[in-house]
């Protein structure tokens, strides 16, 4: 049986909308990804009806009726716990409400991811979590405009999807992501992350010291194929710097790279668009859910 989900990947200017299908005998094909000059920045004031307005129109000619959106938080704010692996989903909600209460000022304006970390040792009886909190009124305020066009299955930041598309394909991996705002990397495999860290960035020229420290200090994982993504990662003379200074192959980070992936439009050549790739990826990862669903989250 097929299944198919679409996502939308937004940031500042940008929102890209991805269409997946799935079918057992086939695998992934990429039915739909489009692109429309509005982003998170559109979603203010007067800029909001219209910005709906264009994206409706997008979903209505593609007869989108369900949806799940990923974005780009300029805030992000980390942070590793541990808690039983019998915890329910009430307690975990419970616990990492307490945490923020611990890290944010007010942790009430704010709204978090959680994922997995690969299992400890045996006989352990704790498992780590990464979570991740980003302001609330980003996914408040894009649930709010787009319910009347479509529902609205789920919201993250689009580390999440990322992350957990490339955990499923259990294949080795390391993301390197570099933003304006704060640079990570992550590194894990089939089991779950490994290994996660964060930098605040004030300059580009940190972005690059980031890169070069980690991937040179992270010696557990330095066989594993390194995937560059986010808005600095197009910057051509950055990456080719961190790839030099590390004497590893950094390249885009893809989903294709991890499962294969056909297009309904075999006549497209043309590269993609980080915005584009994290779309797919939200789109694919909604599809493991949908095939496994006791691993979904709520919205």
């Amino acid at each position: 049986m097929s299944i198919a989900r679409h996502a939308c990947a937004i940031d500042r200017h940008s929102t890209t909308l991805a269409g997946i299908e799935y079918e057992p005998s086939v695998g992934f094909t990429l039915t739909e990804c489009q692109t429309l000059r509005a982003g998170l920045e559109d979603l203010s004031g007067t800029g909001t009806s219209r910005f709906v307005k264009k994206l409706g129109t997008l979903l209505r000619k593609n007869a989108v009726e369900t949806l799940t959106l990923c974005f780009h938080s300029p805030a992000l704010f980390p942070l590793d716990t541990v808690v039983s692996p019998a915890i329910s989903r009430e307690a975990l909600e419970t616990h990492c409400r307490a945490e923020a209460s611990r890290l944010l000022i007010h942790p009430e304006r704010y709204r978090y991811d959680d994922l997995p970390y690969a299992p400890g040792s045996e006989g352990n009886p704790s498992q780590r979590r990464l979570l991740l909190y980003y302001p609330g009124n980003i996914p408040e305020t894009l649930k709010k405009n787009l319910d009347p066009v479509c529902r609205i299955e789920g919201c993250s930041h689009y580390l999440k999807p990322m992350l957990l598309s490339a955990i499923a394909s259990e294949k080795p991996f390391i993301i390197l992501v570099l933003e304006p705002e704060y640079a990570a990397l992550s590194a894990g495999s089939g089991m779950g992350l490994d290994y996660f860290r964060y930098w605040t960035i004030r300059q580009e020229s940190d972005a690059e010291y980031f890169g070069i420290r980690e991937l040179l200090l992270d010696r557990r994982h330095r066989e594993y194929p390194v995937y560059v993504t986010g808005s600095l990662s197009t910057n051509g003379a950055l990456i080719e710097r961190i790839a030099n200074g590390t004497g590893k192959n950094v390249s885009s980070y893809d989903p294709a790279k991890l499962f294969p992936v056909t297009s309904a439009n075999r006549s497209s050549k043309r590269s993609r668009s980080t915005m584009e790739f994290n779309a797919i990826g939200a789109a694919m990862q909604e599809i493991f859910q949908k095939k496994n669903p006791a691993e979904a989250g709520p919205f």
